[in-house]
């Protein structure tokens, strides 16, 4: 799927992709505009890393919001607003840049619920959240020994985007 998307672009197979939380296969662009998609693949992919370890988008048993991410650093950026009431991301079309907040999309009282919940773990001053395609939400964390990654929590029954009107989608 991804391979077909990246011949046709770039007239050779391999490279980035991405699978957001609707299950769209997402290739970059090479020219920057943006990602082409490719198709929606409902399976999660999970590797086995040295025989002992999954490497999964899905937490481990017990992982609660607070413990270190030990999945994959991959998923869709989004950002927690500073003060917690909201969640939004910068949606390109050519040169316009256009914000798209959760609490337009869900109303203001579902927005703040949502960000005050990643925000018991990120903090206050908000910044860059990530959703997986399992859904669920881990952020990165600045710390005197550099960047740890943090798990949030799933997004289980909170309210979110609608999935993006793309070409192909079932």
């Amino acid at each position: 799927m991804v391979n077909k998307v990246k011949e046709k672009l770039n007239g050779a197979p391999g490279g980035a992709f991405y699978i957001n939380e609707y299950h769209d296969v997402l290739v970059p662009h090479p020219d920057g505009s943006g990602c082409v998609f490719a198709g929606t693949y409902e399976t999660i992919l999970e590797f086995d890393y040295d025989s002992q370890t999954t490497i999964s988008p899905v937490p481990p048993a017990g992982l609660a919001p607070g413990d270190s991410w030990p999945g994959p650093h991959a998923g869709i950026p989004y950002v927690l607003s500073a003060g917690a009431t909201d969640i939004k991301f910068t949606m390109a079309s050519g040169r316009r840049l256009t914000e798209i907040r959760l609490s337009d999309v869900a109303g203001h009282d579902a927005a703040r619920m949502l960000a005050r919940r990643l925000a018991a773990v990120k903090g206050n001053s908000g910044g860059r959240v990530y959703i997986n395609e399992a859904c669920h939400f881990f952020a990165p964390l600045i710390t005197t020994g550099g960047t740890t990654y943090v798990y949030l929590g799933g997004l289980d029954d909170d309210a979110w985007f609608s999935a993006p009107d793309v070409p192909g989608r079932l």
